[in-house]
């Protein structure tokens, strides 16, 4: 595949603090590789876990050689998850890729014996000599809806407490934990705290006796109390003592942000809004760039439908549009999976039907710069006529949904589900007017299932009705 590459240029912005420009190029990831579940960065290496025809993968990969990572079966079968550069997580337990062996790290739960054993791992945190500190939110059968939030540290090969239980009555889905150590080697926590009928967003600094709150979050620094059970939170600590939180509850309509500079929170107003949008942002994932410049990647359903995902940088005072719907394959949604930032370069990594990941750096790759490959990428080809939309439409059926509109009648087609496929290949919602034309509506609902029963007819080989 061509690397694809797009001078990101701010100057025209009148804002005197506005960002030096970034070069996106699309990085070509190792052949074969399946639907990734995690990536992230350490260092010159990058580090891939995905999963091929049911088998787990964990790649070591420079940018253009990878190297398998052998995974033993406990791993393998732990449902595993990257924590942090090489270190996974699998079935509660953390264990280190050394370069040749795996090093087990035990359980961050038995440094808090006396509570339910079987977790899921929210949150794992690296400190500078490479230690990890771990948040999760224990499961109690006996009491499910009571969830305390528990920190442990690796200190002298076992875990320790990091202070008690935190906010021990939640009764949250999801409280959205993100973790964080600074540039003192203090653990950062962030998350929604309280019940689902009165939760509030949190940030508290470990200080080696305790924790503490950042700036008065507990009563409402960050807003108000939100009816929601369901949260998103991403942290990011900055030099200085400074810090960027971000977050997004169920039924929200915009991702909140604010700016913490050692003294006091300060809102940075809601991310620019995706134009034409059908749902609510997700997954918000903060990144710093050089300078400690400030990015947000976000998952948003644009307006036929799909997920695309959007880049924005906070500078001067504002966001700034940065990568607007990326989405590279003709079908299916784009999931976010990775967003990271470092001295030099900022990595974004999702799925569609393939793995993809672009890279942003210095303006220096290429001399003539392709354009970035936006959402709208098929509106030059798009269908003018039902049968020419219909074919379109069949190409992009799997053979087990051909073979489940064999099985229905021409009035069991009123299933929304089905309309998908006419969004993603003949763009009636996007404007395609030579479509509508022929369909003899300016409705795209309408011309949508008049494309629907015509695929409906060619697969059961039907004529249509006079």
């Amino acid at each position: 595949m061509r690397a694809l590459v797009l001078p990101l240029t701010l100057a025209a912005l009148a804002s005197p603090a506005a960002a030096a420009p970034y070069c996106w190029k699309e990085l070509p990831l190792p052949p074969g590789l399946g639907p990734l579940s995690g990536a992230a960065t350490d260092g010159a290496r990058r580090w891939l876990l995905g999963c091929e025809r049911g088998a787990v993968r964990f790649l070591e990969w420079d940018g253009a050689i990878s190297r398998e990572v052998p995974l033993p079966e406990e791993i393998a079968r732990g449902d595993p998850a990257i924590a942090a550069g090489p270190l996974l997580s699998f079935a509660g337990h953390l264990a280190r890729w050394s370069g040749a062996a795996w090093q087990p790290l035990g359980t961050p739960t038995s440094a808090f014996p006396e509570m339910a054993p079987d977790v899921w791992l929210d949150a794992v945190g690296l400190r500078r000599d490479g230690r990890p500190v771990a948040a999760w939110r224990p499961w109690n059968l006996r009491t499910p809806t009571s969830q305390p939030l528990l920190v442990a540290a690796w200190e002298g090969g076992r875990w320790v407490p990091l202070g008690g239980p935190l906010d021990p009555g939640s009764d949250l889905r999801r409280a959205g934990v993100a973790l964080a150590v600074d540039e003192r080697d203090r653990p950062w926590i962030a998350w929604a705290a309280g019940s689902r009928n009165a939760a509030v967003l949190r940030v508290m600094r470990w200080s080696g006796a305790g924790w503490e709150d950042v700036g008065d979050t507990a009563r409402g620094a960050l807003g108000g109390p939100e009816v929601a059970d369901d949260w998103a939170v991403s942290l990011l600590v900055l030099p200085g003592g400074r810090a960027v939180v971000a977050w997004i509850a169920a039924g929200q309509p915009a991702i909140g942000a604010a700016e913490w500079d050692g003294e006091r929170w300060s809102g940075m107003g809601p991310p620019l809004a995706v134009e034409d949008a059908t749902g609510a942002p997700a997954r918000p994932i903060l990144a710093a760039g050089r300078d400690g410049a400030v990015f947000l990647a976000e998952q948003v359903a644009d307006e036929i439908g799909f997920d695309a995902l959007y880049v924005q940088q906070w500078a001067g005072g504002g966001w700034q549009w940065v990568v607007e719907g990326a989405h590279l394959e003709q079908t299916g949604d784009a999931r976010l999976v990775a967003f990271e930032g470092g001295p030099s370069r900022l990595r974004l990594t999702w799925n569609e039907a393939s793995p993809h990941a672009l890279e942003a750096g210095p303006c220096r790759w290429a001399e003539s710069p392709e354009p970035f490959p936006r959402k709208h990428w098929r509106r030059t080809g798009w269908p003018s006529t039902i049968e020419d939309a219909a074919e379109e439409t069949l190409s992009l059926l799997k053979p087990e949904e051909l073979a489940f509109l064999q099985g229905l009648t021409r009035e069991e087609l009123v299933d929304p589900g089905w309309t998908a496929a006419v969004r993603r290949a003949c763009g009636p919602w996007e404007g395609n007017a030579a479509l509508l034309n022929d369909c003899g509506t300016p409705s795209a609902d309408d011309c949508t299932m008049i494309i629907l029963r015509r695929v409906w007819e060619r697969v059961n080989v039907v004529q249509p009705p006079p």
